[in-house]
């Protein structure tokens, strides 16, 4: 309509205005914007550093530096700054703890973003979550979170063991089971992942399974659907 062509002309108008700037006035802006976020970066990172340095300093207990540079790290975290995140994460003196581990672990998820950094995301999760569940057994969420990321390092048999165990920690396995669901389909044990992901239905039925599984169970039958549909077409 005519509202939408006026829009989109001054957009277009918009753009080619910006794009008759000299070079040398875009090249100017350039650098102050860089000098600009340089000096920002710079900015906050001695603020991170000064709070570390003030922490190590302070007459405290090692466990008391600890659980002030872990709440620095955590809202670091909730402002996206990963880099910052790191360098307090770096300062912890014990790094066997879980809470040492759940914030290394949202580092990670904080660190790497794109999608062209998935796989280097789940290798450096798996480590973490190797570790943490390896260190604390009795962990759920840990040994959840290693399936997990060991069938996205295609590590399967290591995952089969750790979502062994955190079905052995809790009363509810749905989410354990379809996880299991999904590693049955990717190491290619598809039949069997469709008995299992009718157990997960089932289960579901009668009450059990957080309120947002369905998403879950309806990606993965999707996948199950597929994989039919091209054994059909092959033969």
């Amino acid at each position: 309509d005519s509202k939408k062509a006026d829009s989109l002309m001054l957009e277009f108008l918009d753009a080619k205005s910006s794009a008759g700037k000299s070079a040398s006035e875009a090249s100017e802006e350039e650098k102050t914007d860089k000098k600009k976020e340089k000096a920002s970066k710079t900015e906050k990172l001695l603020s991170t550093n000064d709070f570390i340095s003030k922490v190590k300093s302070a007459e405290l207990t090692a466990e008391q530096r600890d659980e002030l540079l872990a709440a620095k790290a955590g809202y670091l975290y909730g402002q996206d700054q990963a880099d910052e995140m790191k360098t307090v994460l770096d300062a912890v003196t014990d790094k066997k703890t879980e809470r040492y581990y759940g914030l290394s672990i949202a580092y990670l998820y904080s660190k790497y973003t794109s999608e062209d950094q998935e796989e280097t995301l789940y290798q450096e999760l798996a480590k973490v979550y190797d570790e943490a569940a390896d260190q604390y057994p009795d962990n759920y969420n840990f040994q959840l979170g290693a399936g997990l990321t060991n069938i996205e390092t295609e590590n399967y048999n290591r995952a089969e063991i750790y979502l062994e165990k955190a079905r052995a920690l809790t009363s509810d396995p749905v989410v354990v089971d379809l996880a299991r669901t999904v590693l049955l389909f990717r190491s290619g044990n598809v039949e069997q992942a469709k008995l299992f992901l009718e157990d997960v239905k089932t289960m579901v039925a009668n009450g059990y399974g957080p309120s947002d599984i369905q998403e879950g169970i309806s990606e993965v039958q999707g996948w199950l659907d597929e994989a039919d549909a091209q054994n059909a077409a092959v033969q």
